[in-house]
């Protein structure tokens, strides 16, 4: 991992939730002083209101409770609840009191990772997946509805902040997997800043360890690398996800903490 790959990642998993939160109607997007980006969808699911260190606060205790409580205070005049991202590295033993003392809890932890090409599949690729393009409003309310469950989240937080129709440009490959004319699989790839960003993978539980994710992830990098003569590709996987990316060709850059009020 080098320091460059470092800001790639940070800036590719800024511009997804930029881009997710730019097509909402009342989000707002931009930097605050300090460091901190913010990525505000206005939504009802946290995930989509988002908060990023884009550098370690300078200062210990006071620099991380500084933007901690301007950040609140944003949010809290929004009436939203809301994540901070931070790389893990960053957080010291000050900026785990300045956390503590604001009451941030942690929620989940991210690996940034990197592919400059996919591996071939370590095992045959189920054969039973129709795979339908994301592009019209059954195909958005699948997406939003298999990652609400699989977030444990209201299926209509997941249609508030993924099944919105601006957000499906041509650049954002979304797929989903279907067996037997059900929705059980998606992902999506969408073309950002030179490279492909990988999103919204998600398999329902009852069927999954069958190699859906991985089949419909590679439909949508197919055809989105066909499209922009891009291979090179970057993604923030889930602790569930870790070993699917890794086996096909992915490595870790570095992880994330999210945060969120307790």
């Amino acid at each position: 991992m080098t320091p460059s790959e470092l800001t790639e990642s940070l800036s590719l998993f800024r511009a997804y939730w930029s881009f997710s939160a730019r097509h909402q109607r009342a989000s707002e997007v931009f930097e605050m002083p300090g460091g901190v980006g913010i990525s505000n969808g206005n939504v009802s699911w946290a995930l989509f209101n988002t908060a990023f260190l884009i550098e370690p606060p300078a200062g210990g205790v006071t620099a991380w409770t500084d933007r901690v409580q301007r950040i609140r205070e944003y949010f809290r005049a929004h009436g939203r609840s809301w994540l901070l991202v931070v790389c893990t590295d960053w957080v010291t033993d000050e900026g785990r009191a300045a956390l503590g003392k604001e009451h941030l809890k942690h929620s989940m932890t991210v690996t940034g990772m990197v592919a400059e090409r996919l591996l071939p599949p370590a095992r045959p690729l189920p054969t039973d997946l129709e795979y339908r393009r994301v592009g019209d409003e059954a195909t958005r309310l699948a997406v939003a509805d298999i990652n609400a469950q699989c977030y444990d989240t209201p299926l209509e937080w997941g249609r508030e902040s993924i099944a919105v129709p601006g957000a499906w440009t041509e650049e954002h490959f979304g797929f989903v997997g279907y067996v037997d004319n059900r929705p059980v699989a998606t992902a999506t790839a969408l073309f950002l800043d030179g490279l492909l960003y990988v999103a919204l993978v998600a398999t329902l539980p009852e069927y999954r360890r069958r190699g859906y994710a991985e089949a419909v992830m590679r439909k949508a990098l197919t055809e989105a690398s066909r499209a922009h003569g891009v291979e090179r590709t970057v993604l923030h996987a889930s602790e569930m996800g870790f070993p699917v990316y890794r086996d096909m060709g992915y490595r870790t850059v570095r992880k994330f903490d999210l945060y969120g009020e307790a």
